[in-house]
């Protein structure tokens, strides 16, 4: 059983429809695989799958205005190198678009310069911004760009979705205030599930 679970987790979750989205974000339907967690440490690669489907499907769910000249549509993982995340995600989102746009996956650490991260739709926090030296980068200031902090960083005060790992499932919470000073906007079906911070 483990194994049907292990390939059926990315793909179900890559294809969402709002109907899929509710029942994994309200009803816990990761359970069974976060349930790994309480017993042993849950696979480096399910972990991985599990979060880079999150950050696409919760990108879905928002809308940006339209920027003239950009190429690509950029999820950028804020922290340590994590090879298995940026797999996982770029297998996922390989043929999909975010906003009529590819999607890149961008692999940011405190050697990269701020210039590759300036066009970052979307920042992933692998680690806190305050232990990661990243408390300067603009993109933590920007209005437009969607923040979300993993499910093991503690909630930051740059992000507007926080993964939270409660039981044994994923739940999200969102910061109204910090998303309405974003400029970003939300579907309605995104709040309906998202907690209130």
């Amino acid at each position: 059983m483990a194994s049907k679970r292990k390939n059926y987790l990315y793909p179900a979750l890559m294809s969402l429809t709002l109907t899929g989205l509710w029942s994994v974000f309200a009803f816990g339907w990761m359970a069974p695989a976060s349930a790994a967690m309480d017993a042993a440490p849950m696979d480096e690669q399910r972990f991985s799958a599990m979060q880079a489907a999150y950050i696409y499907n919760i990108a879905k769910f928002f809308e940006w205005p339209a920027q003239q000249g950009q190429g690509t549509f950029d999820i950028c993982l804020l922290g340590p190198k994590n090879e298995v995340l940026v797999t996982q995600l770029q297998k996922g989102t390989e043929k999909r678009q975010l906003q009529q746009l590819p999607v890149r996956i961008l692999q940011i650490d405190s050697t990269d310069s701020s210039t590759e991260a300036s066009q970052c739709k979307v920042l992933y926090f692998t680690q806190s911004p305050e232990h990661s030296g990243f408390t300067d980068l603009p993109q933590l200031h920007h209005q437009q760009v969607l923040r979300i902090s993993a499910p093991y960083v503690s909630s930051s005060p740059y992000s507007q979705v926080d993964m939270v790992l409660e039981g044994n499932r994923i739940v999200l919470y969102v910061k109204a205030q910090a998303l309405t000073e974003s400029g970003l906007h939300a579907k309605a079906a995104f709040l309906s599930i998202a907690k209130q911070r």
